[in-house]
């Protein structure tokens, strides 16, 4: 069995309590798609955050904050302000990692392996045992 480290960085996000735990996600095979990737990588980190005891309004926003799409940044950007916070709400692992894998076929992040950027959700890719996985979250600037 393997396990290969995942981590989530949103640059400008100081705040520690405002990431997503680091993660190490435990896989049979050496070739996994970066669809499963993606897939398995949000569902650990749920649990990750389940675990340190966060709500669930809390994950919602720190996944939120990750893999943000099209449909709520245009739905935010209307009231002027990207604010994402709810009073309540429900975690569902199937809807959260579709989520994010849209978020990713919309460039809303950049996967890594050991700083090698992978595009395409159907390739296998090869890993071993202690490599690193990083979700970048890019930010896109004003005016474009």
């Amino acid at each position: 069995m393997l396990s290969v480290k995942v981590k989530s960085e949103i640059f400008g996000i100081t705040k520690p309590e405002a990431k997503i735990p680091e993660i190490n996600l435990r896989l049979i095979s050496e070739k996994i798609t970066l669809k499963e990737v993606i897939e398995r990588s949000v569902k650990e980190q749920i649990k990750a955050m389940q675990k340190i005891s966060l709500t669930n309004t809390q994950i919602y926003d720190h996944l939120t904050h990750q893999y943000l799409d099209d449909e709520k940044i245009q739905q935010l950007a209307s009231t002027g302000k990207i604010s994402i916070h709810k009073s309540s709400v429900n975690i569902d692992l199937e809807m959260e990692t579709q989520r994010a894998v849209r978020a990713f076929t919309k460039n809303r992040f950049k996967v890594f392996i050991d700083g090698r950027e992978l595009s395409n959700l159907n390739e296998t890719h090869p890993l071993y045992d202690g490599c690193n996985v990083t979700f970048i979250r890019l930010i896109p600037l004003i005016g474009g």
